[in-house]
């Protein structure tokens, strides 16, 4: 194996979380793996919410938010929120979304989504115990905070929906959520907790996982890939912009919102994803502020706090290009101003932080696009906000796909 080729059993195109977990899963069932990434565990990996939530697994093509979007072509802000112009990909994409929002498709993906994200949970607390690596892994619980008893009665009907999938809840009076958490706003009248979901640091956490896929013999390439060619015995050589070659039976695309542009350059049929941008802001802290992790259902920003820091995610905006959709100084102002609206001890830390502001690769059921789409390549991606959560259970899927791909092979 020379420097400019590696030969393995599968090339994983793509090193945030959903990459790493492929890779690490890969090579500890014993396959030999290489990793492909010009920037491995950056992008939205990093700049999430680090929350693993069963209790979120409601497909976002759903008739509230298709209404939500349906105001957001007549106002400039708001939960969801778009950006000009619009591409005709971007117009495609809200058609189908406007499809899969019909009444009860939503109820039914969800429960795809929470056997997944269930399942992942479990595979995280088996992964740091098996490698014993720390992600900052916590059991906070997330309590969905209301400011009126018209939306506590909605997220209460929401909960219910899930007790039905497993997922436990309780709805909490005004009192109660205010000795649960003493430092929330005045104006929070109510909400719903989830005791069983979990708060992580991203960045530690896909560090972790890349670490541990290269202990079990996962090579890691940095490098970009300017695509792939098959041979006439069934080996793919995915080419990079440095010159380095990967020879593999089968390649995984887990690029995240890169991935259709990446399918477009290895010359199979693209996913439909749409680029979702969302913002962080990630202030240092002495204490946690929080003894659980916090969403605010009016404004949609959501509140991680460890004890040295509290991580601040909202936003939702598509169209327009990077450079148009990207936050601005004004989307993290109305972000912190929300922030602090729920817990106000955000307003005591005078250090800004640091910030960051990156496309969801989003599909329009809301549902993650796991398939093969030849005999040897497999997309996975189309995560939207639940890439850090649905990692590990993604990963199981493509190690089936990738033993499909094998028995073909050999038949």
């Amino acid at each position: 194996m020379s420097d400019k080729q590696l030969d393995v059993d599968v090339a994983v195109v793509g090193a945030g979380i959903v990459g790493a977990w492929i890779s690490y899963q890969l090579a500890r069932d014993g396959r030999t793996v290489a990793l492909a990434d010009p920037h491995p565990g950056s992008g939205a990996s990093t700049g999430n919410a680090g929350m693993l939530v069963p209790s979120y697994c409601i497909p976002m093509s759903n008739p509230s938010v298709l209404r939500s979007g349906i105001r957001a072509l007549i106002q400039s802000h708001g939960a969801v929120s778009l950006a000009r112009p619009l591409r005709p990909a971007t117009l495609g994409w809200m058609t189908q979304f406007a499809w899969q929002s019909r009444p009860g498709r939503a109820r039914r993906d969800s429960a795809v989504l929470c056997a997944m994200a269930q399942r992942s949970t479990a595979l995280y607390n088996e992964f740091t115990e098996a490698e014993g690596l720390d992600i900052g892994l916590r059991r906070t619980g997330w309590l969905h905070t209301v400011r009126s008893d018209k939306l506590l009665a909605q997220e209460s009907k929401v909960a219910e929906h899930l007790d039905g999938l497993g997922v436990r809840s309780k709805v909490l009076t005004r009192d109660e959520t205010h000795r649960l958490e003493a430092g929330l706003g005045d104006d929070v009248c109510g909400g719903v907790l989830f005791p069983d979901d979990s708060a992580l640091d991203p960045a530690a956490t896909t560090a972790a996982v890349l670490s541990a896929a290269a202990g079990h013999g996962a090579h890691l390439v940095t490098a970009e890939v300017a695509g792939t060619q098959t041979d006439s015995r069934g080996r793919v050589t995915v080419r990079t912009h440095t010159g380095q070659q990967i020879r593999a039976r089968t390649v995984v695309l887990a690029a995240g919102a890169l991935t259709p542009a990446l399918a477009k350059r290895c010359g199979v049929a693209a996913p439909r994803i749409e680029p979702g941008f969302g913002w962080t802001i990630v202030l240092p802290t002495e204490r946690a502020l929080a003894a659980t992790s916090l969403v605010s259902a009016e404004d949609h920003v959501v509140i991680n706090a460890s004890a040295t820091s509290i991580r601040i995610t909202g936003g939702m905006r598509f169209g327009g290009s990077a450079r148009t959709a990207s936050a601005t100084a004004a989307d993290f102002a109305d972000l912190r101003a929300a922030a602090e609206r729920l817990l106000p001890a955000i307003s005591s830390i005078d250090d800004p932080g640091h910030t960051w502001s990156g496309a969801r690769p989003m599909t329009a059921s809301g549902l993650p696009n796991v398939r093969c789409v030849d005999d040897h390549h497999i997309v996975a991606a189309g995560h939207g906000t639940l890439g850090m959560t649905l990692a590990p259970a993604t990963a199981e899927a493509v190690a089936r796909e990738v033993d499909n791909t094998s028995l073909r092979s050999h038949t």
